[in-house]
């Protein structure tokens, strides 16, 4: 007789944790917004060690179930480099984006800027110039993105989006810095992490008004659009709020139909 295995509640910061590393998104489909569960790979539910937390989709979930006939169990080896290859896929798009759109790269690397040290001047001042130059990196990532991801299937489709999300995600989180700290209640980069993820989950269940699954492969690019679309006037919508509680001079005046206009 199988042994019953003592089911112990995951503690929050770690599923906090794995969700944030893992992009709350499947590390098998690697599909956003779906539904999505923390997987034991080892299968003991008493054991929540973060290398033995992975997260999976319903779907994906289902797959470590299988036994015999045509279908594979999913087994935990299978997990493990599932898991390990998406985490270091997530770590790398995070890295790119914060290169891109950080204070420090933004204030200080455009070539009409002279090189400042942006810690010693002022607050206000940094996100003047953060403003004025971000629009123009804006720019440059769109075409970045179309001329990386040219083709027109539903792969390159999604790709595009995604870059610009990662974009605009590095973009929320240094607007952040500038409101008091904690004001977000979890780290800025915890706080839009989830929020994105709630951006997709939502755009997907739109989208299949017949059931989950039922919408085919291009619902997850019209997910995508819409997400990259709902945080790119939200940038938008914080940029301003800043410019006008901030009583901000020197930014450009057209600065949101500038941010609005790229697509």
């Amino acid at each position: 007789m199988t042994q019953k295995k003592n089911r112990v509640p995951i503690p929050d910061d770690v599923a906090a944790e794995i969700l944030f590393l893992s992009n709350r998104t499947c590390c098998i489909c690697t599909i956003p917004g779906k539904p999505i569960q923390i997987h034991h790979i080892d299968e003991n539910p008493g054991n929540n060690d973060l290398d033995n937390l992975a997260v999976l989709c319903l779907d994906c979930h289902n797959d470590t179930m299988l036994n015999g006939g045509f279908g594979r169990k999913l087994n935990s080896s299978q997990i493990k480099l599932f898991k390990l290859e998406w985490l270091k896929r997530v770590q790398g798009r995070k890295k790119e984006a914060d290169y891109t759109a950080s204070i420090k790269t933004v204030v200080e690397s455009l070539p009409i800027q002279e090189y400042v040290d942006y810690k010693g001047q002022n607050k206000l001042d940094i996100l003047v110039k953060y403003l004025n130059n971000i629009v123009v990196i804006h720019k440059a990532q769109q075409v970045i993105a179309n001329t990386k991801w040219e083709a027109d299937t539903t792969l390159a489709m999604k790709q595009r989006s995604y870059h610009m999300i990662d974009f605009y995600e590095e973009v929320l989180r240094e607007l952040a810095t500038f409101y008091p700290p904690n004001h977000f209640t979890v780290s800025p980069s915890r706080y839009f992490s989830e929020l994105t993820s709630s951006r997709y989950s939502l755009h997907w269940l739109i989208s299949e008004p017949y059931g989950a699954g039922t919408g085919g492969t291009i619902v997850g690019v019209t997910s995508a659009a819409s997400v990259k679309h709902d945080l790119k006037l939200l940038v938008e919508s914080i940029g301003w709020s800043l410019i006008y509680r901030f009583q901000l001079e020197g930014v450009n005046p057209k600065w949101s139909e500038q941010w609005l206009e790229t697509e």
